[in-house]
């Protein structure tokens, strides 16, 4: 079979034609998107975006203001290129993830072995200084972060992908850490498959552009098979074609979408922080001229999902309660430390307080004799119920309920609700049947809690460090207020009844006489 060259001529133009078309079509994103405004200069997305900044990062900031679209950085290259010049001192560049004080712009932190404070250029001036971003030493705290948290290893490595480190700032007084690398998978992931789109793209591009182009009597044997390869040519040039333009305008096409489905910002973590039991207390309770007054710090609808870890408080931390909220020592001394012996997780049981005798008194726990002539444990386990009960002669029965509070089982927590149980550092009280205890939806479901000064106070509130110093506070308050400078009246108050008299008096006056001071209630108790 013998071949010629002969066809039509006028297919080299068109596919030629078609060929700078297409390059035209790669390299323009790359050419458009070459901006010529510095870091701080405002942009609109509306006009150019992206393509308007050098950094290649357009951002809506948080000012209400018409214009509040900025450039500023995207990586840390940028932060060489517009300050690296004029801080030669400076070895290293990092773009920050931009927070409050900053308008949510990132922004440049620059370091080097001869500079003590790192070098912070803002995109535009921040707020006022009292919400300026605190840069922590960047040193010690990326020393402690690498410590815990290791560079992720995907299974599927993107090839040039390079991980961040992970950053920590500071923002109106919390501590966030800045995790970049979620954010950057994900654009690496969409650049590499931009890359491999378009190199497929090309290279059909190429090889049925050569399709065309030939005469078809060079790869057919007929006319007819002739035209049908280059309509197939044509198809797949075009396919390409549009392929093509939609991997390289993916971006402009999602940003027109919605700019938020191209913008991989960093993940945002708020760092628990230790605080201070006593300086806590201070922010809630204040004592002016004598007077007490409780100002809440936790919203009321906010409930806490699970207990704090386990924390403690000593005695200076209760004597300075006091001091801030016009209580006498020996009164917070015994109500906190009496109730849970500074035990923040502390559970009392009260159907298991063998009281029979406090000071003179034989009190009544009701909690107790509920028990002992109910005739069953929480396991279901029966015992031979106490008829005629009397407070002085059976209190000290050697029978007890078996239920265990267990930490990891909200909303229970492993605990007989028959009973009433005391909570936390102060041991707030919660009783069936009283207007005041019942059963709240929140977090863990169904929750026991109580109502103090019109809010309620789950379990879970109760375990944990803000919810219980406040509600402890707040009953405090109430019960100095009522008692009017009685010790026993405040007991009378805090317990619920006479029966926490006697023995919260013996502590209070044992405290009284350490201090070599002597109050007049105290005479019968010593």
């Amino acid at each position: 079979m013998t071949y010629t060259l002969t066809g039509n001529t006028k297919k080299y133009p068109t596919a030629l034609l078609l060929l700078i078309f297409m390059c035209a079509t790669l390299f323009a994103p790359v050419m458009v998107m070459a901006g010529t405004k510095k870091i701080g200069e405002s942009c609109s997305s509306s006009i150019g975006g992206n393509s308007e900044c050098m950094s290649e990062d357009c951002e809506d900031s948080s000012k209400d203001t018409p214009n509040d679209d900025f450039c500023d950085c995207d990586d840390e290259s940028d932060c060489r290129v517009e300050y690296g010049p004029a801080n030669p001192n400076v070895t290293k560049w990092e773009c920050w993830d931009g927070a409050h004080a900053t308008y949510d712009l990132d922004y440049c932190v620059g370091t080097g072995p001869n500079i003590q404070k790192p070098i912070v250029k803002y995109a535009i001036p921040p707020r006022d200084t009292d919400f300026v971003d605190k840069l922590l030493d960047p040193q010690v705290t990326l020393d402690e972060i690498q410590k815990t948290i290791q560079t992720p290893q995907p299974r599927i490595r993107i090839p040039g992908l390079q991980f961040s480190k992970a950053q920590a700032v500071v923002d109106r007084g919390k501590t966030y850490m800045i995790f970049p690398f979620l954010g950057e998978y994900i654009a690496a992931i969409y650049r590499y498959a931009v890359v491999v789109a378009s190199a497929l793209a090309v290279l059909v591009i190429i090889v049925s552009g050569i399709q065309w182009m030939l005469p078809g009597n060079l790869l057919t044997s007929g006319e007819g098979d002739s035209k049908q390869t280059t309509n197939q040519a044509k198809k797949r040039i075009g396919g390409a074609l549009i392929g093509l333009t939609i991997a390289v305008g993916s971006y402009t096409i999602l940003y027109l979408v919605n700019p938020e489905l191209v913008q991989f910002k960093n993940l945002r973590v708020k760092v628990v922080e230790e605080i201070d039991i006593a300086s806590l207390s201070s922010s809630i309770v204040t004592c002016n001229n004598g007077k007490a007054t409780i100002t809440p710090i936790t919203d009321a609808d906010m409930h806490h999902r699970v207990p704090a870890a386990d924390y403690k408080i000593s005695q200076a931390d209760v004597d300075k309660i006091a001091e801030q909220s016009c209580v006498d020592k020996c009164i917070a001394r015994t109500t906190i430390l009496k109730e849970s012996g500074g035990n923040g997780l502390a559970i009392g049981h009260d159907e298991n307080y063998p009281h029979n005798k406090r000071g003179n008194v034989c009190a009544n726990v009701g909690a107790r004799q509920k028990f002992l002539t109910g005739g069953k444990k929480y396991s279901t386990a029966t015992f031979t119920k106490i008829a005629n009960f009397s407070a002085c002669n059976h209190n000290s029965t050697n029978i007890f309920n078996d239920d265990t509070f267990n930490i990891k089982s909200p909303p229970d927590y492993g605990l007989d609700w028959r009973y009433s149980h005391g909570i936390g550092l102060g041991q707030v009280t919660l009783i069936q049947g009283k207007a005041y205890t019942k059963q709240i939806d929140g977090p863990n479901g169904k929750e026991w809690a109580r109502k103090i000064s019109g809010r309620w106070y789950t379990v879970t509130d109760l375990l944990n460090p803000d919810k219980t110093i406040e509600a402890t506070m707040y009953i405090m308050t109430n019960c100095i207020n009522k008692a009017n400078g009685s010790a026993e009246k405040f007991f009378e108050c805090y317990a619920g009844g006479p029966g926490g008299i006697p023995r919260a008096m013996k502590k209070f006056c044992g405290c009284k006489k350490s201090m070599g001071q002597q109050f007049t209630e105290c005479n019968k108790w010593n």
